[in-house]
């Protein structure tokens, strides 16, 4: 009766063993026999070593007044993610295309509270 029970028992954890086992031999060979190569972007650029650090372009100073007449400067952006981009409404082809790739990037920006504007119809 005890040899049944730990045959039992051995059974369900060669079972358990194997349910667990194989699918987890197989994302270990699929996730280290991956042949995609991850690349960092290049930064565009001027760039300066300073006592041994990189320091990338900084964005000069500026002022505008955006679509709601308010004040919009480096320091009410400062700590945010700031995309400048111009489009004309008088751009006939790529402009309406360029800014709706700017809006669907907006909304598929998670979290953010967005001063993109509304810059009418084309």
């Amino acid at each position: 009766m005890v040899a049944q029970t730990a045959k039992k028992k051995t059974k369900k954890i060669i079972l358990f063993a194997g349910i667990a086992g194989i699918p987890a031999f197989f994302i270990v060979m699929l996730a280290y026999s991956s042949s995609t190569v991850f690349e960092q972007l290049p930064y565009f650029g001027p760039k300066q070593v300073i006592d041994g650090d990189t320091v990338y372009y900084k964005v000069p100073d500026f002022t505008f007044i955006d679509h709601q007449d308010n004040v919009v400067s480096n320091e009410t952006l400062e700590g945010k993610i700031l995309l400048v981009s111009t489009a004309m409404e008088t751009c006939p082809e790529e402009c309406p295309i360029h800014r709706e790739n700017l809006k669907i990037l907006e909304d598929n920006v998670s979290g953010t509270s967005s001063r993109y504007p509304n810059l009418g119809s084309s």
